[in-house]
């Protein structure tokens, strides 16, 4: 049995504490029977391709990976040496960017409970990708609704082709990155989208521009409203939530622009 098999609880990191590291969910590495495997740190996660020497008095696993950081595509290598059965020590390297070394733990996980079976996986996001085009579909339906919907509140066609390209990198990219969010269930998720997802992924970000979507977002969601798709309750959290939390937005768009910033932990206020 390959002594490396298994879930793994990231337990040190020189350059990430454990706030950072359990910051989105426990940070572990995994490693399975097929040579394969993955990790989660922070805002940190790849899958990775393993290579084992187990020959020796202190085995070895050696891994490249590919993944994401901070949402942006990234990848990496990296190793482990197995300590005393329940200890990993190595080092992960992320390609043109930070390295450190890594402890962890073996973690025991009930097989009912996580199920790494590479083929159930390829299942599980086929399936993803497929209810990701009928949501894409639903959606633009939607949005024609809502260019109809404001042409008969008399903005001009500039005006709605702002508003609409808006909305529909919201619910269209946004929504869909990781999961099927219908933009009914969408309306607490501003905070995330304009506070930092936006700042990341969007090349044309600047503060106009998150005041821009702001603003779009209250015209979409008084659509819904008067649809009947979002309640009264949720579209006054909405409006609420912009105005008390837009200048730290805008502070966070400063802090991502500026060079002379380089600690992520200031850039989003962690």
């Amino acid at each position: 049995m390959n002594k490396f098999y298994g879930r793994w609880k990231i337990s040190e990191m020189e350059l990430w504490d454990i706030d950072y590291i359990d910051l989105v969910e426990p940070g572990y590495f995994l490693f399975n029977e097929n040579d394969q495997g993955r990790f989660v740190f922070g805002t940190v996660r790849g899958f990775i391709d393993c290579s084992y020497d187990l020959s020796t008095d202190r085995p070895r696993v050696e891994f490249s990976w590919e993944g994401d950081s901070d949402m942006d595509p990234a990848n990496g290598r990296g190793w482990f040496e197995w300590h005393d059965g329940n200890r990993l020590q190595g080092r992960l390297y992320i390609h043109n960017s930070d390295d450190s070394w890594v402890k962890a733990e073996r973690q025991d996980i009930r097989e009912d409970e996580h199920d790494y079976d590479d083929e159930q996986d390829n299942e599980e996001f086929e399936g993803l990708e497929e209810d990701i085009e009928e949501q894409r579909e639903l959606n633009a339906t939607l949005l024609r609704e809502f260019a109809g919907w404001l042409r008969r509140r008399g903005l001009s066609e500039k005006t709605i082709d702002r508003h609409v390209n808006n909305i529909e990198f919201y619910i269209n990219h946004f929504l869909l990155y990781e999961e099927v969010i219908p933009p009914e269930d969408g309306a607490d998720k501003i905070g995330l989208f304009l506070g930092f997802w936006f700042i990341r992924k969007a090349m044309w970000a600047d503060k106009a521009e998150i005041k821009s979507n702001a603003t779009s977002m209250k015209k979409f969601y008084q659509f819904m409203c008067a649809c009947g798709l979002v309640e009264q309750a949720d579209l006054d959290n909405l409006k609420s939530q912009i105005k008390d939390e837009m200048p730290e937005w805008l502070a966070t768009m400063d802090r991502y622009d500026n060079p002379a910033d380089e600690d992520p932990f200031n850039t989003w206020g962690l």
